[in-house]
């Protein structure tokens, strides 16, 4: 445990918890009702920061020097809730009927409905002022009389209803999402090789447009490079936690990271600042967003190179920002940060086109025939299977597919390849960063994603632990797994289905139980899971600004 910070159990709620509010209104809007505390029961329970931090509130501006941690909430205090997965599955990924011995109610039972006849035998009644309100833009109903189409229950839409695409969640920590100014100026040093010390590489070097910004840099051999699976950056918004181990708490705060890394980008953050100062176009777009740049006067006090590093080879510049007067760090520190949340910005943009599945979903509700015919009988075989008995949707779940927290896998070591702690390494990492949502650069840091840090404390679970990749665009973002070790589809769900592996750290997540898959089985899984792509965003964003 961090020094300062009082230790917490975090009651982490299951995929079944999570999932059951959304499956009660999505099957009742399905039925034809409403669901008035829909909006209410997703949205993350808001916490007051002064009594999070037994009265101190977290500050606006901290001494460059501090350590940030999160304010420590009281003992009894529940964590708030950040991400609201789809509904509830049994073992066989349906609804549980009433009864059973998980003690829940069917949503149908629970709420007086009958979805097999309503009065007289014929469908449900559907009251006209249950529906949801078409003011707060919810999709109307689909038409309860309607049978579910092509052999599917009602149950089964009500959960493939929760995984709709959405738009990106605001970023309160990030007050420039949505200035143009802001996404012009990440758009250009998304493709810019100067943030590099030797000029050879960029942000999309690692993240390439045209594989959905993804890379093929692995531990195994197949690219080269001793660092993690370089993950698609579509929808990159959605996540509520950065990184394959979640050690960054925001798009723009995970920005520093590859920048200075060795290994990475290799730049340093004085040096950035002084590419913002003196290239003319980037400090254009830079000031029409973030306000004026500093005075020449301190840019002449300040050192050519400098970052903090424990890194040997790197002591001359961590000495070099060491000696720099605290408010000077601080002006640097806010320079990077700023960049950090153009980049946000301009990633927030990689928004996934509809694809073949979220055709068929759209059909599900129209009941359009050429759209349900979007999947053809193999995926929707898959489509059955991943969502009843091979599991795959307890983790995969909700719009990006992803249910956004860490798992065990059970993944053996590779040859060679370290032993990654994951998760377990990145919390104390994350509670720790000056641009955390705490942090002074935090455009709020008394609010959610801040208090949510409070919560935080390392379990036995997090101990080799991932985060759940989205399965959007899966076929073109391969090599799978953080470090890549899957080349194919087949591979990975045939490791899926069978969990042969002891894993290199921790314990495999109890959530995962083998499936005897056949052959025939795992092909259709693929075949699912290929309806998973869209096209590629709009080209403009693929290339870099004139």
């Amino acid at each position: 445990m961090l020094r300062g910070m009082v230790p917490i159990t975090v009651r982490r709620p299951t995929v079944a918890a999570r999932r059951r509010g959304r499956a009660l209104c999505a099957l009742l809007a399905f039925a034809g009702s409403g669901c008035g505390v829909a909006a209410d029961a997703e949205r993350p329970r808001a916490v007051d920061a002064s009594a999070a931090a037994g009265g101190a509130p977290v500050p606006a501006v901290a001494d460059a020097g501090a350590v940030l941690r999160a304010p420590a909430p009281p003992p009894d205090a529940e964590p708030p809730v950040f991400h609201a997965a789809p509904p509830d599955a049994g073992d066989d990924g349906r609804m549980p009927d009433a009864g059973d011995d998980t003690g829940l109610a069917r949503p149908d039972a629970a709420a007086g409905l009958d979805f097999d006849a309503g009065a007289n035998g014929g469908p449900p009644d559907t009251a006209p002022d249950a529906a949801p309100d078409a003011a707060d833009g919810a999709a109307p109903p689909p038409d309860a009389a309607r049978e579910p189409p092509r052999g599917l229950t009602r149950e089964l839409v009500a959960e493939l209803l929760t995984m709709r695409r959405e738009p990106p969640p605001p970023d309160p920590t990030n007050r420039f999402t949505d200035d143009a100014a802001a996404q012009r100026l990440g758009h250009r040093l998304f493709f810019d090789a100067n943030l590099t010390r030797n000029g050879l590489a960029s942000c999309s070097g690692c993240h390439d447009p045209d594989r959905y910004f993804s890379g093929i840099l692995t531990y195994d051999g197949h690219g080269g490079l001793d660092f993690r699976q370089p993950p698609s950056l579509i929808d990159v918004a959605q996540q509520p936690w950065f990184f394959w181990d979640g050690r960054a708490d925001s798009l723009w705060a995970q920005v520093r990271t590859p920048l200075e890394s060795p290994d990475e980008l290799n730049f340093d953050r004085v040096r950035l600042a002084r590419f913002v100062h003196d290239w003319p176009l980037v400090r254009v777009d830079y000031e029409a967003a973030f306000g004026p740049l500093p005075d020449e006067v301190f840019w002449v006090r300040i050192p050519v190179r400098a970052k903090p590093s424990d890194r040997p080879f790197e002591a001359v510049m961590d000495t070099a920002w060491a000696n720099m007067a605290p408010e000077d760090q601080l002006v640097v520190e806010g320079i990077l940060a700023n960049v950090g949340k153009a980049l946000a910005a301009f990633q927030r943009q990689l928004v996934t086109p509809p694809s073949p599945f979220d055709t068929f979903l759209e059909g599900l509700e129209t009941g359009d025939a050429a759209q349900l015919a979007a999947l053809d009988d193999a995926a929707l075989r898959g489509l059955r299977l991943f969502m009843g008995p091979a599991g795959c949707a307890n983790c995969h779940a909700g719009p990006t597919l992803s249910d956004g927290t860490f798992h065990n896998l059970g993944l053996a070591r590779l040859p060679d390849g370290p032993l990654d702690e994951g998760r377990a390494a990145a919390i104390p990492e994350v509670l720790t960063d000056r641009f955390n949502a705490a942090g002074p650069h935090s455009d709020d840091p008394a609010g959610e994603r801040a208090q949510r840090l409070g919560f935080l404390a390392v379990e036995a679970e997090d101990l080799g632990a991932f985060r759940t990749a989205t399965l959007r665009n899966v076929t073109e973002t391969w090599p799978y797994m953080h470090d890549g070790r899957f080349r194919t589809l087949e591979e990975v769900v045939v490791y899926k289905t069978s969990l042969p592996d002891l894993p290199a750290l921790g314990e495999r997540d109890p959530r995962l139980e083998p499936y005897p898959a056949t052959p025939e089985e795992v092909a259709d899984l693929v075949a699912f899971l290929r309806s998973l792509t869209a096209p590629p965003v709009e080209e403009h964003l693929r290339r870099p600004l004139p």
